[in-house]
């Protein structure tokens, strides 16, 4: 399904109108979809930050839709990736302890 519409869209503002419909059953697969496609293609969770414009967003960022989707990809990356998990784990050390 990604692939198609990536014959007509661009990748971002896909993702923000997909976020605006968040309980649709296709909104959910594009949005899984982007997710996977970018842990493919090893975007980095900055990457995506900047992508989706969140890094413009100013005092209103905790307001923004797009900032659920680019926490989960995040958590999803992390969770993937074991580079990614040794820093996230050190993180959380050297903040616990």
């Amino acid at each position: 399904m990604l692939s198609r519409l990536l014959e007509s869209y661009d990748i971002g503002p896909m993702v923000v109108a997909a976020t605006r419909v968040p309980e649709d059953k296709v909104v959910l697969r594009v949005e899984a979809e982007v997710k996977d496609l970018w842990v493919w293609q090893g975007r980095t969770p900055d990457y995506v930050f900047t992508n989706l414009g969140l890094d413009k967003a100013g005092d209103i960022l905790f307001d923004n839709h797009l900032l659920l989707f680019w926490t989960s990809y995040t958590i999803l990356m992390y969770m993937r990736h074991s580079k990614y998990q040794c820093a996230w784990y050190w993180i959380i050390l050297q903040v616990c302890f």
